[in-house]
């Protein structure tokens, strides 16, 4: 066993002596235990027969129990839990990193926390890899003989590949892993970026079930596991009243292959520039979506003070590994020159300027206050009849 932080230790009730044992014994599953675990939760199960009959507080307890660890753990964090909490089967998610040196030699120092490859394998062909490997899929060809499990079909919500300072490193989220599945994947991913395997090669590997067909398994030095997420149920969210923010309140789930955030309790803003406003009540809701190298955004804006139906907007972008922004020149200037302190306002019933675009372009004053009537190509229809068979504004395409 390697290096460990015990990231949370749930205590539902034995001195710290006690604790140790059923800790690990109870913590979160791991597919292919880790050499090193950054954040690993541990409960002390009473059914398990361990108790905990203390009277100090978690602060000291965490104090205690670090007396009798071992040097390769740390607890860095100890909370209370529920009575129905464990850190195994609350577990919705996790989350593990490979990091992996390359040069002409092996490095001495950290040789422990990551694996060696003497070449440096191509980035951009490994990402052309990884992309086939995300979403939910039958993943037998990338698991190893170790562990009973019932199926082999898991969900990989995101794997991205980076390099800094000589180090390549794979991180990869997902809802379950299989025995050696992420050392499977490491080992896959480092044969397309040396060019023994096709990018393309990885989807015929993942469609075979073939574990002789997948890469080497890797080695276990650089593998860590990051984070263990818990929670099948959702945060409670909070009261109307609650104080609001510019970010809001966002809760997200996963539907398929499609995540899903609902955001409340914003502050009070604008949709758009152009003067659409938005309210505190508004409810935000994202549908994010995933396609090859195209991401869609689905925005559904519901605020029952300013809107007569939902806003909905939708917005694609397209992966481009080779973008370049250039630096630009922003600068800040007063557009209109006012008194200092002056506000510009009108009290109710003043405001002489309101009907100023109407009456310009000669439409009914109601067809100008917006709202989702106007938006329709019905609604032309009833601009005619309102102003008669010569209306004095002019449509797109119209001549009078």
């Amino acid at each position: 066993m390697g290096e460990s932080a015990v990231g949370l230790i749930r205590v539902s009730g034995a001195d710290a002596v006690a604790i140790v044992a059923p800790l690990l014994a109870a913590a979160s599953p791991l597919a292919a235990f880790p050499s090193h675990a950054l954040r690993r939760v541990g409960i002390v199960d009473p059914k398990s027969g361990a108790r905990v009959d203390t009277a100090l507080d978690d602060a000291t307890l965490q104090r205690a129990m670090h007396a009798r660890l071992p040097a390769s753990v740390a607890v860095r964090s100890l909370a209370t839990a529920p009575p129905e909490f464990h850190a195994r089967f609350w577990a919705t998610a996790k989350r593990y990193a490979y990091r992996l040196q390359h040069g002409d030699r092996r490095f001495p120092i950290g040789r422990a926390y990551a694996a060696w490859c003497p070449r440096a394998p191509d980035l951009h062909r490994m990402r052309e890899g990884a992309r086939h490997l995300v979403g939910r899929h039958d993943f037998a060809a990338f698991a190893t003989a170790g562990s009973p499990r019932a199926s082999t079909v898991r969900t990989v919500r995101a794997l991205h590949c980076f390099r800094r300072r000589g180090v390549t490193t794979l991180a990869v989220e997902g809802d379950g892993f299989l025995y050696n599945q992420v050392r499977a994947f490491v080992g896959t991913l480092v044969e397309v970026g040396l060019g023994k395997l096709a990018p393309g090669d990885v989807a015929a590997i993942l469609s075979s079930r073939d574990r002789k067909r997948a890469g080497p398994t890797a080695a276990p030095e650089g593998l860590f596991l990051v984070r263990v997420l818990h929670g099948d149920r959702p945060p409670e969210r909070p009261p109307d009243d609650a104080l609001h923010s510019w970010g809001g309140f966002a809760t997200g789930k996963w539907e398929g292959d499609m995540l899903t955030v609902t955001v409340t309790h914003l502050k009070e803003g604008y949709i758009r520039r152009n003067g659409m406003p938005r309210s505190d009540k508004a409810t935000v809701t994202e549908h994010w979506l995933r396609h090859g190298d195209f991401l869609t955004i689905v925005t559904i804006v519901n605020d029952p003070v300013y809107l007569t139906e939902p806003f909905i907007r939708t917005t694609d972008y397209q992966l481009d590994l080779h973008q370049r922004v250039p630096p630009y020149p922003c600068e800040m200037v007063q557009e209109v020159e006012r008194p200092k302190g002056v506000v510009p306002h009108h009290l109710f019933g003043t405001n002489k300027d309101l009907k100023e675009f109407s009456e310009r372009y000669g439409l009914p004053f109601d067809a100008t206050r917006g709202g989702a009537d106007t938006m329709y190509p019905d609604y032309r229809k009833k601009l005619k009849q309102w102003m008669g068979p010569t209306p004095t504004a002019k449509f797109p395409g119209e001549v009078n």
